[in-house]
Parts: C-alpha cells; sequence; structure tokens
C-alpha cells in the first residue's frame, strides 16, 4: 500500500465515528445562523462546519471536512481541511445564504493549501443561487487551481457578476486517495483591494555558456492580485557589450491569479570570456510597484573537456560512483546489477536475486543476494553483504546476534557502505517481523542503531566518510519520515512529514532528501532547509549532493513518478533552482540542451564526475558517466593527406603536423599500410539492410572470469575490433546451433587495403561439440554476403585462442564479416562477450545463417569477444619519424614523412599513415598519401565501348576500362568522373 504524510486530526476521526451512528445523515450543519454580507471565516474556533455553514459527504463514504492543525491565520491554530481516503471522494463544505449588494466591490478571497500534491485530485469553488445543498443547487465552477504546490497562496475571486443576488459559495475537495485541501481566512466582501500585483520568479537572472553556444532561461512574471496586470520590459546593458540578451515576448497581460512565462536567450556571440551585467526593467499597472528591476548577469565560459561514458545502453538507476570516479554500482529497476569501471567496462554481479547499493574505491560491492548457506522453504535467505570483483565471490556478514539464526527468508539488506568498504549500513528483520536500522565494521561487527526509537526504522545510505547516516522511520505523526543519525543524536527532520533522507555529500556536511510535497537540506550548522519544485508541477526526489551543498536529483510530472517523466536537477547552495541540462551547461558542455536527462545520481566529491540517465544528443537511451574534468587529448592531423611528384632515383621529405588542442599529453604511434598494388583505397557502398527481427532464440548466459591474456601484437599487424575484457559468455539453453558475428566496415577497412586477415582472437568459455569459423564479404547494414573462409577449430576453453587462418583473407576496401558456429549441449555457455559499451556492427547473431538479428535485442548490451589481426601491406618507398611520440597539451609536433623513388618505377603509389593515438574521440586517424614517379599519365579520357541501358527514368552506363599507358602499374589505376561540371566531360558521348 502506498504510504502518505501522516497527520493530527482527531476532527476527522471524531466526524467519521459521527457518520457511524444509526440514522445520521451525509449531511453536516452549524446551524441555522443566517449570513448576509460581508463574510469572514478562520476556523478558530475549531468547529467545522462553522455556524451557518454546511458539509455534504456526497459520496457517504465518511470522509469529510474538518479542523485541522493546519494554519494560516496569524496567531491561530486551525483551518478547515478535507483529507485523503481510499476510493473516490466527494466533499463539499457551503457558506450560508450571502446577500451580495447591487453595486459596489464583491471579492471572495481565501487561502489555500494543497497537502501531498504529487497526488493531486481536484480543488473548486463552486456558486449557486438557488440552494446550498449540491443536489438540489444550480452550483457553476468559478475556480479550479491551474497549478498545484506545497504552499499556502491565497486565491482572490471577483464575483461582480452576482451583484443584487442571493449565493451560496462551496469548497469542494475530489480524490482517490489523492492530495489533502486545507482553507482559511476566507473573506467575502467589498473591502479588497483589487489592485493587480506582479510577482517575478525569479529575482535576479543568471546564466553561464560556453563561448558561441547560446542559452535560454525562464522568466515567469505573475499576477497575484485580482485585476489584470499589463507590462512592458526595457533591457539595459551595462558596459559597451550590448544586444546579448532578448525577451519573448517583450509586453504581457496576465489575469488575476495567472501567470506568463517569458523566454530570455543568452547570446554569447562575440563577446570575450568575462561577466557581463544588465537589468531588465518591468514597467506595469501595478500601483504599489510600477516599475519592477531584475538584475541580469551572464558569464561567458571555455567549452570543457567534457568526457562522457555510455556505460550501458538502457535506462537503469547507477546508484554509486566510488570516490576516486573508477567504479560505478548499477542497478536495474527492480533486482540484478552491474559493476563498470573504465578498465572492464560492464560486469554482471552474479548470485541469486542481487540488489546493489555502493561501490567502494577498490571496486568491491555492497549489496544484498540469497545466501545459500541458509534454506529457509528450499530457497537461500536474503542477507547482506559484499560481492569482490575479482573473485565474483559474495562474502555475507553472517548472523547478527541481536536477531539471531534467520527463521524467515527476509533476513538482512545492506543499504549503503563507506568509501573504504570498512562500514556497511542496513536493515535488519526480527522474528516477529519488526526491522531496525544496523551499521557493520569490520571491527566491530554489528550496532543495533535503529534501537534508538521502538518504531521500524531504515537507512538509506552512509556517507562516504562514515560521519553521517540517513534514511527513515515510523514516527508517531508520519509512517516514512526522513531522519538522520548523527554524532550520537538522532535527528528527525520533519517529524510530521512522509518522506526520507536520501544521500549525503561525501564529507558528511550535507543530508538531502524529501518532506511532504517539498524537499530539504540539512547540515550540522544550520539544521535543514525545505524548498519546492518550481521547475515544474511535478514532485521534486533529490538523490545526491555534492561537498558544496548543491542538490542533484529528479523532478517528475505527476505520481507514479515513472522513469520516464522524470527530468533532472540541480539546486546550488545559493538557493537556485535549474534544469541538469542548464548546469551542464554552465560547466562549459557545449551539447547538454540536446540531452534529456532522467536523473542525476551520483557525484565524485570533486564534483566532476557525475552518474545517471538519459537519452543523449543521438537519441540513444543510456546510462552515462560525465567528467567535467576530463583530462582529455585531442588530435587535429594537418595536412589531411599528402601527396608528391618524383622522377625515378629522387626523394624528398615533407612534415606532418600533429597538434593537441586538448588538456593533457596526446601519445600517438604511427604506422604504414602500403595499398595493394598501389591501387588508391575507395570505400565501397554497401547496400542498407533489413531492420533485423528477434526470432525468440532461447538464449542465456553465465559470469566468466575471462582477462585480456592476448600476446601484444607486433607494430605491423593491427587488431580490428570493437571489444573489451571478457566478462560473460552466451549459449542456448537448451543447447543447439547458433551463429555470432561482427562486422568490420568499408570505412574502417577501407585505409587497410592490401592488408590481409591471418589470425582471429575469440574466447572461448565452455567447449562446444564442434566450432567453425566464418568470413563472409560484404552483403548489407545487416546481414553478411558471400562466405568467402571456412574454417573448423579446436578451441581451448575459458581461454582466448588465437586462430591462425589455413589462407590469409586480403582487405580489399569493402565490408568483411567475422563469426563463428556452434554447436553444445544444454547448459553450456560458449561464446564470450565483453561489458560494453555495445557497437552497432558488435553483436550480430544468428540461428540458421541466413537470417541475422542482434544480441542486444535480447537485452545483452553488449560485443562478440572476436578480433581480426591484420598483417599490413609492405613497401619501402615512404617512411615517418619519429614512429611515436607524446604532445602536450595545445602543443604540437612534427614527423617527417620521406618519400623515395630509388627503386621504383614510373607510376602512381599509394599508402595509408594510420595514426593510433589516446584520442578518445578520434583514437585512429588516417592520412593518405600517394606519390607519382615519372611524368604524368597520359589517360584517353573516353571509356571503350560505352553502352547505355534504359530503365524508367534511369540509364545505366557500362564500359570497358580505358587504355593507360605509361608504365608503372598504369593498368591499375581507377578511372573516375564525378560529372561535378554540370555538363557532359571531355571526351563522352551520349
Amino acid at each position: 500500500m502506498r504510504k502518505k504524510t501522516t497527520f493530527k486530526f482527531w476532527f476527522v476521526v471524531a466526524a467519521a465515528l459521527l457518520l457511524l451512528m444509526p440514522g445520521f445523515m451525509a449531511k453536516a450543519s452549524g446551524g441555522d445562523v443566517p449570513r448576509t454580507f460581508p463574510l469572514t471565516e478562520d476556523f478558530e474556533a475549531a468547529l467545522v462546519p462553522p455556524a451557518g455553514w454546511n458539509i455534504y459527504d456526497v459520496d457517504g463514504l465518511g470522509t469529510n471536512w474538518a479542523a485541522s492543525y493546519f494554519n494560516h491565520t496569524s496567531g491561530g491554530q486551525y483551518s478547515a481541511y478535507h483529507g485523503y481516503a481510499p476510493d473516490q471522494h466527494d466533499g463539499w463544505i457551503v457558506t450560508p445564504a450571502l446577500s451580495f449588494p447591487a453595486s459596489g466591490q464583491i471579492v471572495l478571497s481565501f487561502w489555500s493549501l494543497i497537502v501531498d500534491p504529487s497526488f493531486y485530485g481536484k480543488n473548486s469553488v463552486l456558486i449557486s443561487t438557488a440552494s446550498g445543498d449540491p443536489a438540489i443547487g444550480n452550483f457553476v465552477e468559478i475556480w479550479t487551481p491551474t497549478n498545484v504546490g506545497a504552499d499556502w497562496s491565497q486565491v482572490v475571486l471577483n464575483l461582480q457578476a452576482y451583484a443584487g443576488q442571493t449565493a451560496y459559495l462551496a469548497f469542494r475537495y475530489e480524490g482517490n486517495y489523492a492530495h489533502g485541501w486545507a482553507i482559511d481566512d476566507v473573506y467575502v466582501g467589498g473591502d479588497f483591494n483589487t489592485s493587480p500585483v506582479i510577482a517575478v520568479n525569479p529575482e535576479i537572472l543568471n546564466a553561464t555558456a560556453p563561448i558561441n553556444t547560446t542559452v535560454s532561461k525562464n522568466l515567469t512574471v505573475t499576477n497575484t492580485g485580482v485585476d489584470n496586470l499589463a507590462y512592458t520590459f526595457t533591457i539595459t546593458y551595462e558596459g559597451t557589450a550590448a544586444n546579448w540578451l532578448s525577451i519573448t515576448p517583450m509586453t504581457g497581460d496576465v489575469a488575476g491569479g495567472g501567470n506568463l512565462v517569458h523566454s530570455a536567450s543568452f547570446n554569447p556571440s562575440g563577446l570575450e570570456l568575462g561577466t557581463y551585467t544588465a537589468s531588465i526593467a518591468i514597467a506595469s499597472n501595478d500601483p504599489e510597484t510600477p516599475v519592477k528591476t531584475i538584475p541580469v548577469n551572464f558569464t561567458v565560459v571555455e567549452p570543457s573537456s567534457v568526457a562522457i561514458y555510455n556505460m550501458i545502453q538502457t535506462y537503469t538507476f547507477p546508484y554509486d560512483i566510488s570516490e576516486n570516479g573508477e567504479y560505478v554500482a548499477i542497478s536495474g529497476f527492480g533486482t540484478g546489477g552491474w559493476l563498470w569501471s573504465k578498465t572492464n567496462g560492464l560486469i554482471p554481479v552474479n548470485g541469486e536475486e542481487v540488489t546493489v547499493q555502493a561501490v567502494a574505491e577498490d571496486g568491491v560491492i555492497s549489496g544484498t543476494a540469497r545466501n545459500p548457506a541458509y534454506n529457509i522453504s528450499g530457497m537461500g535467505v536474503f542477507m547482506a553483504g559484499y560481492w569482490h570483483p575479482v573473485t565474483q565471490d559474495w562474502t555475507f556478514l553472517g548472523v547478527n546476534p541481536a536477531a539471531g539464526e534467520p527463521v524467515f527468508n527476509d533476513y538482512s539488506s545492506s543499504w549503503g557502505m563507506t568509501s573504504d568498504g570498512s562500514t556497511v549500513v542496513g536493515m535488519q528483520y526480527f522474528n516477529d517481523y519488526s526491522y531496525k536500522a544496523f551499521k557493520w565494521t569490520q571491527a566491530g561487527g554489528f550496532d543495533m542503531i535503529g534501537n534508538v526509537i521502538p518504531t521500524g526504522n531504515r537507512p538509506n545510505g552512509i556517507s562516504n566518510d562514515g560521519s553521517v547516516i540517513f534514511g527513515w522511520a515510523e514516527l508517531p505523526e508520519a509512517s516514512r519520515s526522513p531522519v538522520i543519525w548523527h554524532n550520537g543524536n538522532f535527528i528527525q527532520i520533519a517529524p510530521t512529514q512522509w518522506g526520507e533522507a536520501s544521500a549525503a555529500s561525501s564529507n558528511g556536511e550535507y543530508v538531502v532528501g524529501t518532506a511532504g510535497s517539498d524537499a530539504f537540506i540539512w547540515s550540522a550548522q544550520n539544521g535543514a532547509t525545505f524548498f519546492p519544485n518550481t521547475l515544474n508541477g511535478g514532485g521534486i526526489s533529490p538523490v545526491a549532493v555534492m561537498d558544496d551543498g548543491t542538490a542533484l536529483g529528479y523532478t517528475a510530472e505527476g505520481w507514479p513518478p515513472f522513469p520516464d517523466t522524470r527530468r533532472g536537477f540541480a539546486r546550488l547552495i545559493t538557493g537556485e533552482m535549474m534544469t541538469f541540462n542548464d548546469y551542464a551547461i554552465s560547466r562549459g558542455m557545449i551539447d547538454a540542451a540536446d540531452w534529456l536527462f532522467y536523473s542525476i545520481n551520483g557525484v565524485t566529491p570533486d564534483g566532476n564526475k557525475f552518474i545517471g540517465a538519459g537519452i543523449n544528443p543521438d537519441g540513444v537511451t543510456v546510462s552515462f558517466l560525465i567528467d567535467f574534468g576530463a583530462s582529455i587529448p585531442s588530435i587535429e592531423i594537418i595536412p589531411t593527406s599528402l601527396t608528391e611528384n618524383l622522377d625515378p632515383g629522387e626523394s624528398s621529405t615533407q612534415n606532418l603536423t600533429i597538434n593537441n588542442t586538448g588538456n593533457v599529453d596526446l601519445e600517438y604511434d604511427l604506422t604504414i599500410n602500403f595499398n595493394q598494388g598501389n591501387k588508391k583505397s575507395v570505400a565501397s557502398i554497401i547496400p542498407v539492410g533489413p531492420r533485423p527481427v528477434t526470432t525468440g532464440m532461447k538464449i542465456s548466459s553465465k559470469e566468466t572470469n575471462g582477462i585480456n591474456t592476448l600476446t601484444e601484437k607486433s607494430r605491423e599487424t593491427f587488431v580490428l575490433n570493437y571489444d573489451g575484457t571478457n566478462v560473460d559468455a552466451i549459449g542456448l539453453i537448451s543447447g543447439g546451433t547458433f551463429y555470432n558475428a561482427v562486422r568490420f566496415p568499408a570505412d574502417l577497412t577501407t585505409p587497410f587495403a592490401g592488408a590481409s586477415i591471418n589470425s582471429i582472437d575469440v574466447y572461448i568459455n565452455n567447449l562446444p561439440g564442434s566450432a567453425t569459423l566464418l568470413i563472409w564479404e560484404g552483403g548489407t547494414t545487416t546481414t553478411p554476403g558471400t562466405l568467402i573462409h571456412e574454417q573448423i577449430i579446436t578451441p581451448t576453453a575459458t581461454s582466448w585462442n588465437t586462430i591462425t587462418l589455413a589462407s590469409p583473407v586480403v582487405l580489399d576496401g569493402s565490408d568483411v564479416w567475422v563469426g563463428f558456429t556452434y554447436t553444445h549441449d544444454a547448459g553450456l555457455f560458449v561464446a564470450g562477450i565483453d561489458g560494453g559499451p555495445l557497437n552497432d556492427n558488435g553483436d550480430f547473431l544468428s540461428a540458421d545463417g541466413l537470417n541475422w538479428e542482434r544480441l542486444s535485442d535480447y537485452g545483452f548490451v553488449a560485443n562478440w569477444n572476436i578480433r581480426a589481426n591484420l598483417e599490413l601491406g609492405s613497401g619501402n618507398w615512404l617512411s615517418v619519424s619519429p614512429l611515436t611520440g607524446s604532445v602536450p597539451a595545445e602543443g604540437s609536433q612534427d614527423v617527417v614523412v620521406s618519400f623515395d623513388a630509388t627503386t621504383l618505377n614510373n607510376g602512381l603509389y599509394n599508402a595509408t599513415i594510420i595514426v593510433r593515438s589516446n584520442d578518445p574521440d578520434m583514437p585512429l586517424a588516417f592520412v593518405p598519401a600517394s606519390l607519382l614517379v615519372g611524368s604524368e599519365i597520359p589517360c584517353f579520357p573516353s571509356p571503350r565501348n560505352l553502352t547505355g541501358t534504359t530503365q524508367g527514368q534511369d540509364v545505366t552506363l557500362a564500359w570497358q576500362a580505358p587504355d593507360f599507358s605509361g608504365g608503372g602499374g598504369g593498368t591499375t589505376q581507377d578511372f573516375e568522373e564525378g560529372f561535378e561540371a554540370g555538363t557532359l566531360p571531355t571526351g563522352w558521348m551520349t
């Protein structure tokens, strides 16, 4: 059952009991005390309904309007309140008959409080001129809120249309286990200021953007008065820089109680780095504030070196990041989990019904799994423990002396761990079904910190330094309320509010969480500060906090906060709320506006590495790690290609400049591939294949202990692959035959034209009954073409295997597919995979070798452990020096490229300089190099025997190769005509 805020409503209970008495009707009356005009009611008599008022329980379910301790009246204690309950409720509280004067002002004013707005059903005000009974009155709705929030707000309605009439006003609550609604300080009369009243949010407009990146902020103008508010904007710039701010629209006209959102656009084009200031003057017809001034601050920054790691291409909940930023504990929505690292990628956390909660600096996971050492009803007992990535085994915390031996399947669960792994916090179940928080240390074992109160409680985690524990507890007036354990004190954040404390800063200085419909941030120095969601109309959930007090998490449009409705936010310690998109832009992330951030779940102590989930600018759903302080080298090579003309016997040199535009040293090495037959490499075009259709293969996986123990390759050997370290293996559940493959497209193989595949590396876990290596030509983008190599293999189990080809396969610059077919028994897991991230060409799968699909279609976001080893084409007419180098940040280095025609005949020679570097965005770069020896090769421009075949509006041309002469391999030259001139090329005939 959904638990909500529990309140003191003895009056609600009393009213419900009265409804159970025999003969009681679904109406309660405050007596026949006629009221005329004006009417004031502050409910301080603690009697609901007040004299002359009536309440109607239209649904008859027994939950009525009653007195409550929610209060707006200065110095008062009470209000009228309708609470929530199961089933659809329809509760009315109606004023006495009101005799409106024939002329003059007539206004209804009241204060409204919505409790648990995330559960909001409906509130409304209605008016009837016939009767105060909803069953017979002619009630007309005159108000319902357009936005709901968690704070007291004043509502003012103009009733001049009913002048000279007798009327009843009704406050109507509707909801099914929804929100709560309190009203207070009701006034109906003519002595009320109806002037428009301007309010602007925010009152200071701040923005930060990288150079050449435009950002937008919302500026909301609200009319808290009754009459329409009309206004205009004027922008005044300070200093010489101007026109970097624009507002849309520049004017507004807002009815009483309404608002208008304006877009403020900041354009840094032409601005230098620095901070620029301006002011926005809003001139309006608010008599009290005819001009309201909004200061504006705009900071232009350098784009940051932002590294983004797509840990897994699906929506998960990254739960914790190690203090050093090297490891991330990832939880699915439910059971299951992974450990991600930069080195090993994604590793499943094995065990039965696993949940992961935290990760230490050495990659050790704290979580919960079934402990097979204790068996209840044929199943292992859920127990808190550690999972070790090296051994991939669990070490459980064992029996808690305070609870004794397990008698149920639920025994203990882990909810947090310090960064060094020495302390775990969790929840202990007892034989009487109660539960309490515990702290466990390697030195002292279990400490039942939850015994500080008699009721149930649970930690949600512990700060990295162990100084503060945070969670929730069952309190007398709230069944799940935020609490903190700090310095031996048990701190109740909001004892009457539902919520929980959900995160602490690494140093324990700050704790964040929820209390009722608000969020809070707590510190030992300042206590708790509560803040609402001002970004949208939904709820707010802080789930991380930085050491500087910046709160992070997600907002959600409505309840429940389904994952796809979540949106990441950041709240600065100054109180400024912003979307995480805006926060990321302020940190120099240029494409942050193109992301959809679902949630931000964790951050390292240095405030640079953030984990969460979202949709990236390519439209791919990912669970990510964003590093705003990344040390990233960035390679730039000038020129992008080299050409040289020499006579036989001559030689020359040219410079190739390697620039590093990044912020850390660039490491590179150079290799040369001499193209086959000296032919210039041109990528072939492959047809787009059909979208793979999942056939429902019954496959499964098993964790492996595979490691990359392959021997180092020589400089003349190049490896084509997408995979990382082996972490898992795939097999058919019932056994049988399947195929797997990776595709190396033409844009990857073209620079290696002339190189040959001499061997294949593959990881094999369990031995199959039979295994065959297969190599295909390109077919489409989703299916291989003609089989060009087939070789039966005898692999070694749980090992990388290097398969030497019986006959090498020479690359010609077109697609090539490499794969295997396996036949195996049930219960075996044969083909190794990595931990991602997935490359679209790295996970092809087939049941028959004809119809191909993807491993990712079955939930495995990984690449096959298949690698093609190339022997590069040889030659001696081109060389580079140095072969390796290191370029400092913002530096450059020249590489001398030597052309040598000493032993060459006349002709055209082609090669590719392959540049490997530690640039994460461009680990491979290719520089084509061409050498023309001797005079230019004459070429008769017309191809021979040109013919054309007409098919509809298309004409297909065919010809024999033109007649080249001039020696030096002339017969191998390409004939190319791009038709770029827009007219028939010289020598062509139709």
